[in-house]
C-alpha cells in the first residue's frame, strides 16, 4: 500500500470518529445553552420554526387577510383585511393618484374599494370593502406596541409578486419622524430593522400572536441605495383611523429640517460655537415660514420658549397642537448673531 493510499485511509478512519463528536457537542449545546444565546454559535437557527409554529398554523388564514391595492388596475401596494365588515388599511401614498381602487385577494378575488378616511401625518388610508354575507376574514391589531428587537413579519408583495413574508425586528423603541417629499411633510413611524423593496408599502407587519403591529410606508434610502431600515405606521396611529373613521390632523410645517450637527464643516462655521437648533431647509410654497418671513439657513432655537435640539421632539411636540394654533420661535439668522421671535399659525 502507498503512502498516499495509507494517508487517505487514516483521514476517512479520522472522519468518521469525528462524526460522533460532533454530535455530541451539538447536543451538549442544545440542552445547556438558553434559546437566545445559540445564534452566536450558528445553531440558532434549527430552533427558529418552534417561534413559527403558531404563524404556520394560520399562514393561509393570514394570507387570504391580506392582499395586493389595484389603482386603476394596476398593482401599486399591498393592504390588509382588519375588520369582518370589509375596512382595509394601506398606505396612503399608495392610494393617493388614481380613482378607483380595489384589493387583489386570494381568496375574494378583486374587491372594490372606497376611500373613507386619511391621516397624512402616519400615511395611513383607510378603505371599505361592500360587505358579505359570512363577513371577511382580517387581521386583529395588537394591545400595545411591539418592544425593540421584538420579531416582526411582513406581508407585502414587491416587485409584483404576492404573498411574501419579510422579517425583521424593532430597531428603536421611540418613534420618529421621516421626510416625505411626495407629501411634502414629515410622516412619523416605527423603526424596523428590515429590507423591504417596493410594492410592500401598505403592507401589515404583525407579530408572532399573527396580530398587527404597524403598517409599512417606507424605507431608508442614501443615494438610491435601500439602508436596510424600514418605516412603519405606528400601532396607536392605526387604531386611532381605525376608531375615528375620519380624516385625522396632524400639523406641518411643509419644511425640511436640519439638526446642527447634521451640517458641514464649512456651513457650521457661519453660526456661533455650540448652537444647537434646527435649520431651515427647502420649504414648500404652503409652509407657515413662508407669511412668517422665516428664511432658508435661519436656525430654530427655541419653541414657546422650550429649547430645540432634536428634530424628533420638536416636530412631536408640534403635533400637539391643534389647527390654526399660534407658536412663538425663536430663530437666529443666518449671519449667526441676529436673533427674533416669530410667530406662526399652523394650518388647518
Amino acid at each position: 500500500m502507498t503512502k498516499l493510499a495509507i494517508k487517505r485511509m487514516r483521514i476517512s478512519i479520522f472522519g468518521k470518529s469525528l462524526k460522533p463528536l460532533i454530535f455530541l457537542f451539538l447536543l451538549l449545546v442544545f440542552s445547556i445553552l438558553p434559546y437566545k444565546e445559540l445564534p452566536a454559535l450558528g445553531v440558532g437557527v434549527v430552533l427558529a420554526a418552534e417561534d413559527n409554529a403558531s404563524l404556520i398554523e394560520r399562514r393561509e388564514n393570514i394570507e387570504n387577510a391580506t392582499g395586493s391595492i389595484l389603482v386603476d388596475g394596476r398593482m401599486l401596494g399591498s393592504g390588509v383585511l382588519v375588520t369582518p365588515d370589509g375596512l382595509v388599511l394601506t398606505a396612503l401614498h399608495v392610494v393617493s393618484a388614481g380613482s378607483r381602487y380595489q384589493l387583489l385577494s386570494k381568496k375574494y378575488g378583486q374587491i372594490p374599494l372606497s376611500i373613507i378616511a386619511t391621516d397624512p401625518g402616519h400615511d395611513i388610508a383607510l378603505l371599505k370593502a361592500p360587505e358579505v354575507k359570512e363577513g371577511y376574514g382580517f387581521l386583529p391589531l395588537a394591545r400595545k406596541r411591539p418592544e425593540v428587537a421584538d420579531r416582526l413579519f411582513l406581508l407585502g408583495n414587491p416587485v409584483f409578486r404576492h404573498d411574501l413574508w419579510i422579517s425583521g425586528h424593532v430597531a428603536r423603541q421611540d418613534d420618529g419622524y421621516e421626510w416625505q417629499a411626495t407629501a411634502n411633510r414629515y410622516i412619523e413611524n416605527t423603526y424596523v430593522a428590515a429590507m423591504t423593496p417596493e410594492g410592500t408599502s401598505g403592507g401589515a407587519w404583525i407579530n408572532l400572536q399573527g396580530e398587527i403591529v404597524g403598517l409599512q410606508i417606507g424605507i431608508m434610502v442614501k443615494r438610491a441605495q435601500l439602508m436596510g431600515i424600514s418605516y412603519m405606521a405606528p400601532i396607536d396611529a392605526l387604531k386611532v383611523i381605525l376608531a375615528a373613521k375620519n380624516a385625522v390632523y396632524s400639523p406641518s410645517l411643509a419644511c425640511v429640517l436640519e439638526e446642527t450637527w447634521e451640517l458641514s464643516p464649512l456651513t457650521i462655521k457661519r453660526y456661533p460655537a455650540g448652537i444647537t437648533g434646527l435649520v431651515v431647509g427647502r420649504m414648500n410654497a404652503s409652509s407657515p415660514f413662508v407669511a412668517a418671513r422665516v428664511h432658508t439657513g435661519e436656525v430654530i432655537t427655541r419653541i414657546n420658549g422650550d429649547r430645540v435640539e432634536f428634530r424628533d421632539d420638536f416636530l412631536r411636540t408640534l403635533r400637539r397642537f391643534g389647527p390654526r394654533s399660534s407658536l412663538v420661535l425663536k430663530v437666529l439668522a443666518i449671519d449667526g448673531k441676529t436673533a427674533r421671535n416669530v410667530n406662526i399659525t399652523l394650518p388647518r
